[in-house]
């Protein structure tokens, strides 16, 4: 199968940040006396901040405006990004380079707001002596805010796809959670599941192939 772009999910693939999500959601809930439960530090994993919020209202009874709780709940979590000093994923570099090298296009797709891609892939390019925002350097970026439906729905790799100019059969998708495999196979693109400490509470057999690493995938290309 040739393809001519591959799309990166953030959060997860390209840098280990879920730990630093559920610090930021343990911190959040502590304010309201919530002592958030183990069980529930995948299910937040590729899905949208709002949706989450949404969750959390409604099954640990807080209380506010969805809006004013989504920013204090994000400030957290910027916070410890900055505090952080973000590690880029095994096999980040080399996929990048063979990226460049072979030619392709490459984008961003995910649930996460303008902000945090700034932050967090700003952190990742820098770390690897790549010195341009995301949004210079990856052909396009697409957030949860330019689609009608987040993850699980296809917009975004649809919406990623339409902005590349290429067919989402064309499309190699890169992604770590159940949501974000099933945008992509919703989309009609080819999709590679690649593992992260966080994908064990994910079902990935929607993907059409399985990775421990990024290094895995660099045959596909």
């Amino acid at each position: 199968m040739i393809f001519k772009a591959v799309l990166f999910d953030m959060d997860g693939l390209m840098t280990d940040t879920e730990t630093l999500h559920i610090r930021a959601w343990d911190e959040f809930l502590l304010d309201f006396g919530v002592k958030l439960p183990e069980s529930y530090l995948g299910r937040f994993v590729g899905m949208s901040i709002g949706a989450n919020m949404r969750e959390v209202m409604h099954t640990f009874g807080v209380k506010g405006e969805l809006e004013e709780l989504i920013i204090r709940r994000r400030d957290k979590y910027l916070d410890l990004v900055k505090q952080s000093g973000l590690v880029p994923a095994r096999g980040m570099r080399e996929i990048l380079e063979k990226i460049e090298k072979k030619g392709l296009l490459k984008a961003i797709g995910t649930s996460s707001p303008r902000v945090e891609v700034e932050l967090v892939a700003g952190m990742v390019l820098k770390a690897l002596g790549i010195n341009k925002g995301p949004y210079e350097y990856f052909d396009t970026v697409v957030i949860a805010e330019d689609v009608a439906e987040p993850k699980p729905a296809p917009d975004i790799y649809l919406k990623c796809s339409e902005k590349l100019n290429v067919k989402p059969a064309e499309c190699l998708v890169l992604e770590d959670s159940s949501s974000g495999i099933k945008s992509a196979k919703r989309a009609g693109c080819f999709c590679v599941a690649v593992q992260s400490p966080y994908s064990g509470h994910h079902d990935l057999t929607m993907a059409d192939k399985n990775a421990d690493s990024l290094l895995d995938v660099l045959d596909l290309l």
